[in-house]
């Protein structure tokens, strides 16, 4: 029997799971662990403050990943659960813990391993992902599950859409399986030696949009990384110009690419290497305003970075 779980997570996705923990076992949980992110737009520190207050639950706040084994040595947790947790877990740390560290993975493991599953996924023009309850151990992600679920990924699903699909997912495998693990009665199955990719970090930078591409990708491309990531983006007159939706021109198209010479229903169209999308919204790098009206003419040529 557990008796003692630790929280440790950030973000609005966990403070949500942090939430259904304590109202699915509240006698189990005293502690959690976050992060200071507050310099990242993302941030829900605030709000993981605001509620160690209402609930009586005792916050350590991280700045740097050292300190993680000194709290866990102090708490001494039987289980410790993990959403939205951005530094990996030392063995150490994972030692320290008799009935295993549970975190959830944004893809159906041993698929997608790795860094941003989900834009990866978006990006290969996946029709489905997943979220997979796993135990943690010294791989990356090759932990044995406990559960998962399939998450559809509709063809104009942007990274948005599909984020909240997996709150709805991660909320339900911790009302499924919380209970079990309380109980020591939870699946834990080992990962197939089947369909196993890794995913790589990606930058900031590593949104710009290459126009000779054909226009399923860069469809794929523009709603991968839309908000509340940094978003796809191209050059015009030296100008930054982030896309934040478009979609598939539904006609074969023929034209330079990253050239405007038509408008659909006052949307540009863009030629890519095959096809061509249409921009639905799209802001300067220092405006937020739409500027598709003001900037975008017939004759616009995107491309380069001046």
């Amino acid at each position: 029997m557990i008796n003692n779980i630790l929280f440790i997570g950030s973000k609005k996705l966990g403070l949500k799971a942090l939430k259904e923990i304590r109202e699915l076992a509240p006698e189990k949980i005293q502690h959690f662990i976050t992060v200071d992110d507050s310099s990242d737009v993302r941030s829900d520190l605030d709000s993981f403050s605001k509620y160690a207050e209402e609930s009586g639950l005792e916050m350590f706040t991280l700045k740097k990943p050292s300190g993680l084994k000194e709290i866990v040595g102090k708490i001494k947790p039987d289980l410790c659960i993990v959403v939205g947790w951005y530094w990996i877990l030392p063995e150490s740390v994972l030692d320290m813990v008799p009935r295993g560290v549970i975190g959830m993975h944004g893809s159906l493991l041993p698929a997608y391993r790795g860094f941003a599953p989900f834009v990866w996924a978006i990006l290969n023009d996946e029709e489905k992902t997943g979220i997979s309850m796993f135990y943690f151990d010294k791989g990356m992600d090759t932990g044995d599950i406990v559960d998962q679920a399939e998450i559809p990924i509709a063809e104009n699903d942007t990274i948005a859409d599909v984020l909240h699909k997996a709150e709805v997912e991660i909320i339900d495998l911790l009302r499924k399986n919380l209970p079990l693990l309380i109980k020591g009665t939870a699946r834990r199955i080992k990962q197939s030696g089947d369909n196993i990719s890794y995913c790589g970090r990606r930058k900031p930078e590593d949104g710009l949009i290459n126009w000779t591409d054909n226009n399923i990708n860069i469809h794929n491309f523009i709603r991968a990384q839309s908000s509340p990531y940094p978003g796809a983006f191209t050059y015009l007159n030296g100008k930054k110009i982030t896309i934040l939706k478009a979609k598939i021109f539904s006609y074969p198209y023929f034209g330079v690419p990253g050239a405007v010479s038509y408008f659909s229903e006052g949307r540009p169209v863009v030629a890519c290497g095959d096809g061509a999308i249409e921009i639905i919204d799209a802001v300067t790098n220092d405006e937020e305003n739409n500027i598709i009206d003001a900037d975008i003419k017939f004759g616009t040529q995107f491309g380069g970075n001046n």
